[in-house]
């Protein structure tokens, strides 16, 4: 039984993908951060190798620096018929099934019967079609009969090459996904509680956005796992045209025919938590190609594939209530509340509803029976409601404020959001995001004691913080603090005065504008003047890194509003702004034009370790890739260590580092 094998790049490829990271890499550091890594004659000439080598291997991905995102915004989605038939494989969760089809093997009059087993990718399914060497359509797999056409969101994909050097016609089947890792970011800038339930959704939903520029905002990939073309004798042969033309795949394993029994042994290889993208099985399918179109086709699937759907074991619970809160942007975020019950050892009594629409497609009562799971293993999640008594309540006002509550659509699905802006709740977390570490960084002013300073009226914007020692004696006569306590916070509030730039930028919490894209802005700009002078004549902060169109629109949205304005400028005249300094000439080391991610815990902070890296010219990143040079992993490293090991990503111990900056 062969390893798990994931197709890599051939030696022309794998040089073209290294050609773009050193460019962009570079491009970064120029434009971005002022500090060169490289001469102009050698950045030259890698362009020049990188338009060669394209050149001559006929491959050109879409990331590529000589390309940029293709097509205009459309109106709609075309509907295309496919030039076959898009079947389903068969499916099961019984490992019998599995062993049963892949005994057929045995009984066939072929000789190098094998079997290639996948992953089952849980994504949205794409057709790409070549003609001429050149991406000509990309189509949704839809009914399997028709599909969309998603031509102009394919070719802003990562990793989807626009032309290969093969000049017949061809179509290559495939799953469009968004990583675990892109998926939780995505999620994480979205600061408010509107989440994305699951990568799957989050896929289908960019794929369909109508402006390329969107998709390229989520870093969707394409996996192969098919190749429509009758020359393919077997699916090594696919995978092998693949690998070719530069069009990544999905990993496989190869079963041979005298190890069939072995299924249980290969189905537990497969493990979903160590895998980046989502997956609700595996794919088991005849290597031999002529075999499996032997054995016919139902109008449903096709005979030569099976399925084995993970048996999401399903857990019985009552159902007790909903958690309704109110987020920092007034979207009430909801939390279905049920029986504890042990789900893979680990005791599970809440499962997050998303969005109202979810809600109220489970038809809730409270004492209703539930199944619950934990999805592709990892998420507790509700299966369905088994006595759907619908009688649950839903909320009219704000659990907080009392104002009243209006349903709003928010891309395919409905939520709640609180009218009021001066609403208590949305003021807590409001001031609760002001003070942390990333923004005003003031030690010690706890949520609680947040509150009781709205309660009181102490403070309502956030230049009153700075204010506070006019009211000093009476803060101290509150429950729970006194005077030792509030001259601490006083002067904590006080030495945050002195506060840099981009932390400035982070601590009014303009949604997705949070720390990375707060560092751009003030990398561009250096000082406070010459951000205010940007916002003012409509910069287009979409020429930043990683700046999409959402968050430029989020910062014009801020910048109109008068009140937020106003709070700017109050909050601006307590402060003491820091400019941020040009930057410094780049030491060159073994860590020059790398990609270091940090994780651990080390002898100093993180960012001491970040800020010497930069000064040594590496890019310091926050999630591992297969474009990570170094991972400096410190003690109790947790899931990045063992990513980077997978992809083989070089780990470095703190004195690995300090020797290699000696």
């Amino acid at each position: 039984m062969a390893n798990m094998t994931e197709i890599v790049a051939t030696p022309g490829v794998k040089i073209i993908k290294d050609l773009i990271v050193q460019i962009r890499e570079a491009d970064h550091a120029y434009y971005m951060k002022d500090s060169p890594i490289m001469s102009d004659k050698q950045y030259d000439e890698l362009y020049d190798t990188l338009v060669r080598k394209e050149q001559e291997t006929g491959i050109v991905f879409a990331n590529s620096p000589t390309q940029t995102v293709g097509g205009g915004v459309i109106d709609s989605l075309v509907e295309v018929t496919h030039s076959r038939p898009m079947l389903s494989a068969d499916k099961t969760k019984s490992h019998a099934d599995i062993l049963k089809f892949c005994l057929l093997a045995k009984e066939s009059p072929w000789k190098r019967i094998s079997i290639a087993v996948s992953w089952k990718l849980d994504g949205l399914t794409i057709v790409l079609k070549y003609e001429g060497g050149k991406l000509i359509q990309a189509v949704t797999r839809g009914g399997g009969i028709t599909g969309e056409d998603v031509t102009h969101a394919v070719k802003a994909f990562t990793n989807v090459p626009l032309t290969i050097p093969y000049k017949g016609s061809v179509e290559v089947r495939g799953e469009g996904v968004v990583s675990w890792e892109n998926f939780n970011a995505i999620n994480e800038a979205l600061d408010g509680g509107e989440s994305y339930a699951h990568p799957r959704g989050l896929a289908a939903g960019s794929v369909r956005q109508f402006d390329p520029k969107k998709v390229a905002e989520r870093n969707l990939e394409f996996l192969g796992f098919e190749v429509f073309d009758p020359n393919f004798a077997s699916k090594l042969e696919q995978f092998a045209f693949m690998q070719r033309n530069g069009i990544a795949t999905v990993p496989y394993e190869i079963l041979d025919i005298n190890t069939i029994e072995d299924v249980d042994y290969i189905v537990a290889k497969f493990n979903p938590e160590k895998f980046p993208y989502a997956v609700d099985g595996q794919i088991f399918e005849f290597n031999d190609i002529e075999f499996g179109k032997s054995l016919g086709a139902t109008g449903h699937h096709e005979r030569c594939k099976m399925a084995l759907k993970w048996e999401d074991e399903t857990y019985k619970t009552i159902f007790r209530s909903i958690d309704f809160q109110t987020t920092r942007t007034g979207m009430i975020s909801m939390t279905a509340l049920f029986d504890p019950v042990m789900i893979g050892g680990a005791k599970i009594t809440r499962a997050t509803l998303h969005n109202l629409t979810i809600a109220q497609k489970l038809e809730l009562g409270t004492g209703d029976e539930l199944e619950v799971y934990k999805a592709n293993m990892i998420i507790p999640a509700i299966h369905d409601n088994c006595t759907r008594s619908n009688t649950y309540q839903f909320p009219t006002v704000c659990p907080c404020c009392g104002a009243t509550l209006v349903e709003e659509m928010r891309e395919l699905a409905t939520i709640l959001r609180c009218t009021n802006i001066n609403c208590s709740a949305r003021k807590v977390r409001q001031f609760t995001h002001f003070v942390s570490k990333p923004a005003a960084n003031i030690d010690g002013l706890s949520s609680s004691m947040l509150e009781k300073l709205l309660q009181h009226g102490f403070i309502q914007a956030f230049g009153d913080l700075y204010r506070l020692k006019e009211h000093q004696d009476k803060i101290a006569s509150l429950e729970g603090s006194g005077t030792r306590s509030v001259e601490k916070l006083l002067m904590a509030i006080e030495k945050s005065r002195s506060m840099p730039l981009a932390n400035f930028l982070v601590s009014f919490g303009i949604p997705q504008v949070g720390k990375t894209a707060s560092k751009q802005i003030a990398k561009k700009f250096l000082t406070i003047e010459a951000v205010e002078e940007a916002l003012d004549q409509g910069f287009d902060f979409t020429t930043l890194e990683d700046f999409g169109e959402t968050m430029a629109a989020n910062l014009r949205i801020f910048w109109s509003n008068a009140e937020q304005r106003a709070l700017w400028s109050d909050l601006r005249s307590e402060l003491n702004i820091q400019s941020v300094a040009a930057a410094a000439p780049i030491k060159t080391s073994a860590f020059t034009g790398k990609t270091i991610v940090i994780t651990g815990t080390l002898s100093q902070s993180r960012e001491t370790f970040a800020n010497r890296l930069t000064a040594m010219g590496a890019k310091v990143s926050s999630s591992i890739s297969r474009n990570t040079h170094f991972l400096l992993a410190g003690e109790n490293a947790g899931s990045k260590l063992e990513k980077a090991k997978n992809l083989g990503v070089t780990v470095l111990s703190e004195a690995d580092f300090e020797k290699l900056v000696s």
